[in-house]
C-alpha cells in the first residue's frame, strides 16, 4: 500500500519537475538599447535537453519592473519557428518550453521597459538553473542625448555609442545594470 501511494504522489508532479535536470540554460545572446522609446531588451536564450526523452516544462522570464512599465513584443522559438504564448503575471511572463530528446531550442524574447535613471535586466535568475552559462554575449546601443553613469559589469570593449560583453562559463552574482546622467528620469 505503501509504493502504490509514493508511485501516486510521483504521479501527480509535474513531469518538469523530472526532466529539468536534463534541461539546461546554456547560452544568452542579448541586444540592449536606450533611447526615447526606453529600455528595449531583445535576447535569445539557448536551452538544451540531455535526456532521452521529450521534456514540457514551464519557464518564469523575470522582469525588473511590474508589467505595467513591460511591454512584451515577442516570445518566439526560433528552433520550431512558432510563436510562443505566454502569461503575464506580476514581474515576469511564463511559457511552456517543449524540447526533443536531446534536442537545443533557441526562444527569442524582446521587450521594452520604462527609461529610469537606473535600469535594470535581471541576470541573478541563471542561478536556479545551478550551472553557470557556457556563453554569454551582451551590447548595448546607447542614444546620442543620454549618458552612461555607471555599469554593474564594466564592458570588455566599445565602439562609440555601442558596450560590448562577452563571458564563458557565467554564473551571474549581480544584475545587469545600467546607471544614466539624465535630467527628468526617475
Amino acid at each position: 500500500m505503501r509504493r502504490f501511494f509514493v508511485i501516486c504522489v510521483l504521479s501527480t508532479l509535474p513531469f518538469s519537475v523530472f526532466g529539468q535536470r536534463e534541461v539546461s540554460f546554456i547560452e544568452e545572446y542579448i541586444d540592449f538599447s536606450i533611447g526615447e522609446s526606453g529600455f528595449e531588451t531583445n535576447g535569445i536564450y539557448v536551452f538544451a535537453n540531455n535526456g532521452d526523452r521529450e521534456v514540457q516544462m514551464e519557464i518564469r522570464f523575470p522582469f525588473a519592473l511590474g508589467m505595467d512599465s513591460i511591454d512584451v513584443q515577442r516570445v518566439y522559438n526560433l528552433s520550431y519557428n512558432k510563436t510562443m504564448p505566454y502569461r503575464s503575471l506580476n514581474k515576469s511572463i511564463s511559457f511552456m518550453l517543449e524540447l526533443a530528446a536531446r534536442d537545443t531550442v533557441y526562444i527569442n524574447i524582446a521587450y521594452t521597459q520604462t527609461l529610469l535613471k537606473n535600469n535594470v535586466y535581471i541576470l541573478r535568475s541563471t542561478q536556479a538553473w545551478g550551472k553557470p552559462l557556457q556563453k554569454a554575449q551582451y551590447s548595448l546601443t546607447v542614444h546620442d542625448s543620454l549618458s552612461i553613469e555607471n555599469f554593474s559589469y564594466l564592458p570588455d570593449s566599445q565602439e562609440d555609442n555601442v558596450y560590448h560583453w562577452e563571458k564563458y562559463d557565467f554564473l551571474p552574482t549581480e544584475d545587469f545594470e545600467v546607471g544614466l546622467s539624465f535630467f527628468g528620469l526617475r
